[in-house]
């Protein structure tokens, strides 16, 4: 082989990071990004959803805004034809820390949708879109890697894990 050859070769195997500083590069002032997330935490009933929105304020500061709704993966039907319930908010002022983690992040989903890989019982959904119709990345995986790249971001901005309920039915004794 030849040494061109063996460069190309080492570097197609290296892992690959975008280069951008803070992804949001396209935004305006009237610009806003939307991250939803449903994991398939609870099987095939899928998860609580959880939703991110991304925006400047007026202070030309990036802030990262997100819900999450109760869910119970032993009662399905608790859910059927009402509101979801909200569970948890937290507005996060981003610093160059958290857009560093938000941009990597962004980044791994992006890199799912190319080997993404769909399951009809179980797969976990992370939908990326803008408010202007310009950007829309879906990607439904039953991929670990992704959603531990979810867990870890989800820590690294200061988000708490998911606590599921599950039913536990009474025992007599």
């Amino acid at each position: 082989m030849k040494d061109e050859e063996q460069k190309d070769i080492k570097f197609i195997n290296k892992p690959l990071r975008l280069e951008t500083d803070f992804f949001p590069k396209f935004y305006t002032d009237r610009d806003t990004l939307y991250l939803d997330i449903t994991l398939d935490d609870c099987g095939e009933w899928g998860g609580p959803p959880e939703k991110y929105m991304l925006y400047k304020n007026t202070h030309e500061q990036y802030i990262l805004y997100y819900e999450r709704y109760r869910f119970n993966c032993d009662s399905i039907n608790e859910y059927y034809g009402k509101k979801e319930q909200l569970e948890l908010k937290k507005t996060i002022v981003l610093n160059k820390h958290t857009q560093r983690v938000l941009t990597g992040f962004l980044e791994d989903i992006m890199r799912a949708k190319i080997s993404e890989n769909i399951s009809y019982d179980t797969a976990s959904i992370y939908y990326i879109h803008a408010n202007n119709g310009t950007f829309n990345v879906r990607v439904t995986t039953n991929q670990n890697k992704i959603k531990q790249d979810y867990y870890n971001f989800k820590e690294n901005i200061g988000l708490p894990p998911n606590i599921y309920v599950f039913s536990v039915p009474d025992i007599d004794y």
